[in-house]
This record gives C-alpha cells, sequence and structure tokens, in this order.
C-alpha cells in the first residue's frame, strides 16, 4: 500500500498516525479524509477506493454444499404435509462433519407455520426451508419478517409437480439476495422446476 494512504477503522486511531490521504470507516459510510499543516478535510467517499480489495454481496460457503439426498428427504416430508406448511432445518455436526435434517416441533395450516428454533450442541444450523401450498414460490412478506438473521433459507412450492420449484436466499440481517440452487446444494444431474 502507497505510504501516503491509511485506512483505518476509527478517528481516533486515525490521529495517532495520520497520512496525507486517511479512508476512515464512519457510521454511515466510508470517509476520505486528506491532511496538511492547516488541518483535516473530509468527505464521504462514493466512489471506489483503488488502495481496498473488491468485495461484493453475496454468500460464500464454509461448508461443503448439502448433499441431493437432503433435499430429496426434505421434498418428501414437504409433500406428505399438504396442504400445510412445513419446516426442515438443515444442520452440519462439527463432529461428525455431515450434513443432517430436522423437523422441529411445529404448528402449520396453509398459510404460515410456527416453530421453535433450537440448534442441537456442537451443530451449525445451515439452511431453514419451508414449503408454500399451491405454486407460490415467493418469499412473502412474513418471511421476511421472519428471517431476517444472517443465514440461508428456501421455500418450495409446486409440490404436485415432478419437479417442485424451489428458491433460496441468503439474509444478511435483513439484506436478502436470491441464490441458485448450486451454491448450497450439490446437484449433480438434479433440475428444478
Amino acid at each position: 500500500m502507497n505510504s501516503l494512504v491509511g485506512i483505518f477503522t476509527s478517528l481516533e486511531e486515525m490521529k495517532k498516525n495520520p497520512r496525507p490521504i486517511n479512508y476512515v470507516m464512519g457510521r454511515d459510510g466510508i470517509y476520505e479524509i486528506r491532511h496538511n499543516g492547516v488541518g483535516f478535510f473530509s468527505k464521504k467517499v462514493t466512489e471506489e477506493i483503488e488502495e481496498l480489495e473488491r468485495v461484493e454481496e453475496g454468500f460464500t460457503p464454509s461448508l461443503p454444499k448439502i448433499p441431493l439426498e437432503i433435499l430429496m428427504e426434505i421434498i418428501d416430508a414437504f409433500k406428505k404435509a399438504q396442504p400445510k406448511e412445513k419446516v426442515a432445518q438443515v444442520f452440519w455436526n462439527k463432529q461428525t462433519k455431515k450434513h443432517f435434517v430436522k423437523y422441529p416441533h411445529q404448528k402449520g395450516d396453509r398459510y404460515a407455520v410456527t416453530f421453535q428454533r433450537d440448534v442441537p450442541e456442537n451443530c451449525i444450523l445451515v439452511l431453514e426451508m419451508h414449503s408454500h401450498p399451491g405454486d407460490f414460490a415467493q418469499f412473502s412478506p412474513v418471511d421476511d419478517r421472519d428471517e431476517i438473521a444472517t443465514g440461508l433459507y428456501g421455500i418450495v412450492a409446486g409440490l404436485h409437480r415432478e419437479r417442485p420449484k424451489i428458491r433460496l436466499r441468503m439474509s444478511c440481517n435483513g439484506y436478502y439476495k436470491p441464490l441458485k440452487l448450486g451454491e448450497v446444494f450439490e446437484l449433480g444431474d438434479y433440475q428444478c422446476g
């Protein structure tokens, strides 16, 4: 990095070792602060900063993809629960280093399902999926409200079809971004609706 440029996480940190050009993280964004003998001059940064590496929104997995067999098991369980909505949770067991599916205690009807989130010891919640009745394969306002926690979420609809409609998304504290099925599951030749 150029010795004329400093990148800091706080004003206090910057003031200990200011450079002629400084980038400081603020509560509402990043600020460029230039320092000369007269004082500190600041502006909010709206353009790219060449000195910083490019970071993109999205999901980068830390674990292996979920096996296709688990997706098939979930779809089968959802079909059996019709016309009620049902929830499935996929976990990663840190000791066995394998995925497994759990169906938490839940109460569902045609329009909603409620359940208690409970993560088993030595496990990581990888994905939460639920079914939608009919062909409505979109996340609802209720889903948006319930799925704020950072993680992976999915819906399955069109369960009467040979290949149901599956939608996945990530949530980063309530910011949602759609994901492709192959970003989360080992698909092989499987194609969803």
